[in-house]
């Protein structure tokens, strides 16, 4: 087998790091979640440690609470307002978000990754977001929906 067909090959079974939103790079703080329908899965506890977390975007990865998610798999999805309220359950302006599409990033593996010990249920802060044209950022967890500001 020649050199280039080795390499061709070993690029297809190599796991491929994927990269994220460009807007979405940088150093973000939690912010009070915002008033939301439906069941939230956090407790007064959980909140407060939310509140005080910092969460460093890089092209391939997340770092929350001190640990690196990897973006090993990663799934940007665009959602039109409907889209959003049918998934979600209300509309996207609920969450300061604009009425036009949204991009939901969820990142990694966060079921299997308990970067910031809540109880180990809700993996990694951060690692599902949504963004939208007006670059206004909010992540969620246990159904409670926080507003990134940049630091």
């Amino acid at each position: 087998m020649n050199l280039l067909m080795c390499a061709l090959i070993v690029s297809l079974l190599a796991p491929t790091i994927q990269r994220l939103p460009p807007l979405l790079i940088g150093t973000w703080n939690v912010e009070k979640p915002y008033n939301t329908p439906g069941p939230i899965g956090i407790d007064d506890k959980e909140e407060h440690l939310i509140l005080g977390i910092h969460i460093i975007y890089s092209r391939d990865h997340l770092h929350v609470c001190g640990k690196d998610v990897p973006a090993e798999s990663l799934k940007v999805e665009s959602l039109s307002a409907n889209e959003f309220l049918r998934k979600y359950g209300f509309m996207p302006d609920v969450i300061g978000l604009g009425k036009a599409t949204v991009t939901e990033v969820t990142v990694g593996a966060s079921h299997r990754v308990n970067a910031c010990n809540l109880h180990g249920v809700y993996g990694a802060p951060g690692a599902h977001v949504f963004m939208d044209k007006e670059e206004h950022f909010v992540i969620e967890i246990g159904n409670a929906y926080y507003p990134l500001k940049r630091a």
